[in-house]
């Protein structure tokens, strides 16, 4: 629509935004609230780890702004991959950026206290997918965090589990949750 490309999953709801003009601009707003984690933050992260790929917005974002910071997206769905890859002007792939095709609950538990920044962000084209909500999910998440790493998430407010997907993180997090 104009100069704004989405992506969307088999309904309505818009995952991911890119304004062809100025790709590296996060165009929707939970995209920027999510950055929110830089107000937090003393170094600039070495690794930052991203569940659930969309149009790429974050990783363009961090290849502009954070150029020497290493990215690895993850994406369960090769669709998603393809199609981020030929229509979202993805970074290079290489040395600092990386895609990886697999589920991103698994795939979080090779990390070992050695990713700065985990960005959450993983839909299908209803809801939060659920293994992402799960207090299992987020210790991986706790473990896979270095000293000063920063987990952050993507969820509806509208969703009736919302107060329960919190109860979760707070637990797992010991009360260190902003929301």
């Amino acid at each position: 629509e104009g100069n704004i490309r989405s992506l969307h999953l088999g309904s309505d709801t818009i995952q991911s935004s890119m304004n062809l003009d100025h790709p590296s601009e996060l165009v929707l707003s939970y995209s920027r609230a999510m950055m929110g984690w830089l107000l937090f933050i003393d170094a600039l992260p070495q690794h930052i780890t991203q569940i659930g790929l969309g149009g790429g917005s974050f990783a363009r974002w961090i290849d502009t702004y954070l150029p020497d910071t290493r990215q690895t997206a993850v994406d369960i769905n090769p669709q998603v991959i393809a199609i981020a890859r030929n229509l979202f002007e993805l970074p290079f792939e290489g040395e600092k950026f990386e895609i990886i095709e697999a589920d991103g609950a698994e795939y979080i538990k090779v990390f070992l206290h050695n990713t700065d920044i985990i960005l959450v962000d993983g839909f299908d084209g209803e809801q939060i997918i659920d293994t992402l909500v799960e207090e299992p999910f987020f210790r991986d998440c706790r473990n896979a965090l270095s000293s000063d790493g920063i987990f952050v998430t993507n969820w509806w407010s509208g969703d009736k589990r919302h107060q329960r997907f919190i109860e979760r993180l707070l637990s797992v997090f010991e009360g260190r949750v902003l929301e």
